[in-house]
């Protein structure tokens, strides 16, 4: 019995995250109609929408952000994290890459960048 209860618990702090995920993305979508070309939103959006499990629209929100500001090391690192969560490797180093080049010392690229190759490595062996 406690383990149904804790499953259940489990169950409706994911419910309860989730929709509070649901309404940051609302938020941030009523911003976007205001300000169209605004980076952060974009990025933030796409943040919500990986926690939503929605990946490949996170995926366009990150493309939207890089497109915006191709010196934004955060837009090209969230991109390059959710592309190869997507399977997308060869993109992904591309853009957390490009991350390291705008931002030498980004040091969640650079751990991000490990996994990445280091599930690659992982894969081979």
């Amino acid at each position: 019995m406690p383990c149904e209860v804790n499953e259940l618990l489990g169950d409706i702090n994911f419910k309860k995250e989730e929709k509070l995920f649901q309404e940051a993305h609302d938020w941030y979508q009523k911003a976007l109609d205001i300000q169209p070309k605004n980076v952060e939103l974009w990025i933030k959006k796409g943040k919500c929408l990986e926690k939503l499990k929605e990946l490949e629209h996170a995926v366009s929100c990150f493309t939207k952000a890089v497109q915006l500001a191709p010196e934004n090391p955060v837009a090209h690192f969230r991109l390059g994290w959710a592309l190869f969560r997507q399977n997308k490797k060869d993109e992904s180093v591309e853009h957390l890459n490009k991350a390291l080049q705008l931002k030498p010392d980004f040091v969640d690229v650079l751990i991000r960048l490990g996994d990445v190759l280091f599930r690659e490595d992982d894969k081979l062996k």
